[in-house]
């Protein structure tokens, strides 16, 4: 069985592939996250992410505390 990693490598060869002879056209995107590198974009969502489950868990510990109490 193949890892994802391994999945991805073969449809990024494929794709490329596919661009080198035109069958495929040349995709014009990043792929810093293939080599876990994060972007801009990757980190202010992961930060509003972290900050918004951390509000919910709050919000849950507090009503959790009112229920007990």
């Amino acid at each position: 069985m193949k890892t994802s990693e391994e999945r991805r490598w073969e449809r990024l060869q494929q794709q490329l592939a596919a661009e080198a002879t035109g069958k495929a056209p040349v995709r014009l995107c990043s792929q810093r996250t293939l080599f876990g590198i994060p972007s801009h974009v990757d980190e202010v969502i992961g930060a509003v992410v972290a900050e918004e489950n951390r509000k919910c868990a709050d919000a849950l510990r507090e009503r959790r505390g009112e229920a007990d109490g």
